[in-house]
């Protein structure tokens, strides 16, 4: 059983475990992700995690709205800072809050990957209420 020889690109953008880690039925180890896909998932990471969560990194995560008015301006600014301090590969990152379904926030983050020209955007629910 040979470990899966990354591309080419995993020198440029890094190699790291699938987020949210998974198991490669086939070889029975955790699955491994690289390239522009390291982004888009260290991004849904930080829309995942409460500040607080990681001992080592207190500030990072997307901040906890669970109890506190909806405020969109709040965050999108709170999600665009994180994603500046703890993603440095993503550029001209853009954030769009909007309202879903009653007690849903829904954020779209179009971003761009260093060293490439292709606009990315990720769809996350932020905050899903009663």
């Amino acid at each position: 059983m040979s470990i899966q020889t990354p591309p080419y690109s995993a020198g440029v953008l890094g190699q790291g475990i699938t987020y949210p880690p998974t198991l490669d039925t086939a070889t029975g180890r955790l699955k491994l992700s690289w390239g522009t896909d390291v982004v888009a998932q260290s991004i849904q990471s930080i829309c995942q995690t409460q500040p607080g969560e990681r001992v080592m990194l207190p500030d990072y995560g997307a901040g906890s709205v669970t109890f506190d008015p909806i405020d969109m301006a709040r965050m999108k600014v709170a999600l665009e800072k994180s994603i500046a301090d703890y993603e440095p590969r993503a550029l001209d990152v853009d954030v769009q809050v909007s309202l879903g379904v009653p007690g849903e926030v829904i954020a779209s983050i179009a971003f761009r990957v260093a060293g490439d020209a292709t606009t990315r955007t990720l769809t996350y629910p932020l905050f899903v209420g009663p």
